[in-house]
């Protein structure tokens, strides 16, 4: 169950598409990745965080905001 979640966190910051939900330049991942897993409720091993961090620097700052944002799974599985 756990891996399912911290799957969740990762895609939940890796899904890419076109809309955004406002944001700002410096949308720190790490950050982003850490309000994931608190809002769902895990934590992620260092592993698993890394590579949470390297997909969402893929994404635009707004998504990364948006996530930083979210006050509930809800939320942030609407960032995009």
């Amino acid at each position: 169950m756990f891996r399912t979640l911290a799957l969740t966190v990762t895609l939940a910051l890796s899904l890419t598409a076109s809309a955004a939900c406002g944001g700002s330049d410096d949308a720190s991942c790490g950050k982003a990745v850490d309000h994931a897993a608190k809002l769902m409720g895990v934590e992620i091993p260092a592993d698993q965080r890394k590579a949470a961090i390297a997909k969402c620097e893929k994404e635009p700052a707004s998504k990364r905001a948006c996530a930083i944002k979210a006050k509930s799974v809800e939320d942030l599985m609407a960032c995009k």
